[in-house]
């Protein structure tokens, strides 16, 4: 075990990855996050990871891009304005599924 890597709790990994502790618990039982301890260690009822381990993750599960809401705002346009430019062609978009 490396101790010079900061190690994080459950909740502080979860406000990372913008996500509920219970999913950063399911990412766990997936395989998908490593805690730093494998056995059923904890100390007051949570996990300890790596942060980097937790930022990578956050990398990997991020939204892509943006929502024509975020690009209203980014811009100061209304929502119906950016519809507008994007049936002009004049704003390119890339349709993508995100589950969060």
């Amino acid at each position: 075990m490396d101790k010079e890597r900061e190690m994080i709790t459950t909740n502080e990994a979860a406000d990372i990855v913008k996500v509920k502790p219970s999913t950063i618990h399911k990412y766990v039982k997936q395989g998908e996050l490593k805690p730093v301890y494998e056995d059923n260690w904890h100390i007051d009822n949570t996990k300890l990871f790596y942060k980097e381990d937790v930022e990578e993750l956050k990398k990997k599960k991020g939204k892509p891009g943006i929502t024509t809401g975020e690009a209203s705002k980014l811009l100061g346009l209304h929502t119906a304005t950016i519809f507008q430019y994007i049936q002009q062609g004049l704003l390119a978009v890339e349709k993508k599924l995100y589950k969060g």
